[in-house]
C-alpha cells in the first residue's frame, strides 16, 4: 500500500479513466461523423470506430467485475475542451481529425498503462484485453492520421469557400437516415419524433454551427 491506496484501488481508478475515455472517443466519432455526413468514408468509418470505443468497454467489464471502476470524468472534460467552433469543408475536417488523433492518443496512453499494471498483478486477463484494445485504438490513430495527411494539404492551401464548404456539407437524401442513427445522447434524440429528413436536417445544422457539440448536461 502507498498513501492509504492498494493496488486494487488504483487498477480501478485506471479501469474508471479507460472506460470514460472510450465512452469519451466513442461520442466524438459520432459527432465527426454527422458533421462530415456528406462524406462516406468519414460517416462509415467514424461509425465503426465508434463501435470499437463500445465494444472496448464492454470487454473490460469482467475486470470492472473484479476490481471495480472508480468514477472518471477526465475525458469527458478533455472532449468538451475539443470540437469547438465552426467545423465544415476541408479545413474543418482536418480540425475535427486532430481533436480525434488527440484524445484517441488519450485512450492509447489509458490502455498502456492499465496493461502494465495487470501484468505487475499478474491478471493475464486484463494483460490480454489491454493488449487487444490498445491494438484497435492505435489502428484508429493510424487511419486519423493518415486522413489528416492526405486532408491538410488542399484545406490549408486553399482559401475557404463558405458557401460552396456549405452546400458540400449537406449530405444527399438517402444519407440522411444514416445520420439519425448515429444521434448521440439523450438530447439530440429528442429531435427524431420529427419527420425523418426535417430531424437530420436540423440535427446536421445544429452540429455545424457548433451549438450541439455537447448534449449532455455538464457535471
Amino acid at each position: 500500500m502507498r498513501g492509504g491506496l492498494d493496488t486494487e484501488s488504483m487498477i480501478s481508478r485506471y479501469l474508471g479513466l479507460t472506460r470514460n475515455a472510450e465512452r469519451a472517443l466513442a461520442d466524438a466519432f459520432v459527432l465527426v461523423a454527422i458533421r462530415h455526413a456528406a462524406d462516406p468514408e468519414i460517416r462509415n468509418a467514424a461509425r465503426l470506430y465508434s463501435n470499437w470505443c463500445t465494444a472496448h468497454i464492454e470487454a473490460l467489464r469482467p475486470a470492472v467485475e473484479c476490481y471495480g471502476a472508480a468514477r472518471s470524468v477526465e475525458a469527458e472534460r478533455l472532449r468538451r475542451a475539443l470540437f469547438r467552433g465552426w467545423r465544415m469543408g476541408g479545413f474543418g475536417l482536418v480540425r475535427d481529425l486532430h481533436d480525434l488523433i488527440t484524445l484517441a492518443t488519450s485512450v492509447h496512453s489509458c490502455w498502456s498503462a492499465l496493461g502494465q499494471g495487470a501484468r505487475q498483478r499478474s491478471d493475464r486477463s486484463l494483460e490480454r484485453v489491454s493488449r487487444m484494445c490498445d491494438a484497435e485504438t492505435l489502428r484508429q490513430i493510424a487511419w486519423l492520421e493518415t486522413k489528416m495527411r492526405q486532408s491538410a494539404p488542399q484545406a490549408l492551401a486553399t482559401p475557404g469557400d463558405t458557401a460552396a464548404e456549405l452546400a458540400a456539407s449537406i449530405p444527399h437524401r438517402w444519407a440522411l437516415g444514416a445520420i439519425a442513427d448515429l444521434v448521440p445522447g439523450p438530447a439530440l434524440r429528442g429531435l427524431l419524433p420529427l419527420a425523418p429528413v426535417t430531424s437530420a436536417m436540423v440535427l446536421l445544422l445544429a452540429v455545424l454551427l457548433g451549438t450541439g457539440t455537447d448534449p449532455r448536461p455538464a457535471r
